[in-house]
């Protein structure tokens, strides 16, 4: 996916978490792993910690920490 749909759609799941009463943890706990894995992205960083920073707050911050997902660094491609 390019980074701009991708930025597009975590502002709209940041809408979603703000304005709609049943956009709750369950919604919430499906989004962390994919906008947390994001955070390492230079491009999509920005977005993907802005939408978390809401799903903390309509939850709570150690829910997000809870179901974010800890990935190792990729390797860098040897040439």
């Amino acid at each position: 996916m390019r980074f701009q749909v991708s930025a597009k759609l975590y502002g709209i799941l940041a809408i979603l978490a703000e304005r709609c009463p049943s956009f709750g943890r369950s919604s919430v706990a499906l989004c962390i792993p994919h906008l947390s894995e994001k955070l390492g992205d230079m491009k999509l960083k920005k977005p993907a910690g802005e939408t978390l920073l809401i799903f903390a707050e309509k939850t709570s911050l150690q829910f997000v920490l809870g179901h974010g997902q800890l990935i190792p660094p990729r390797s860098p491609k040897l040439v």
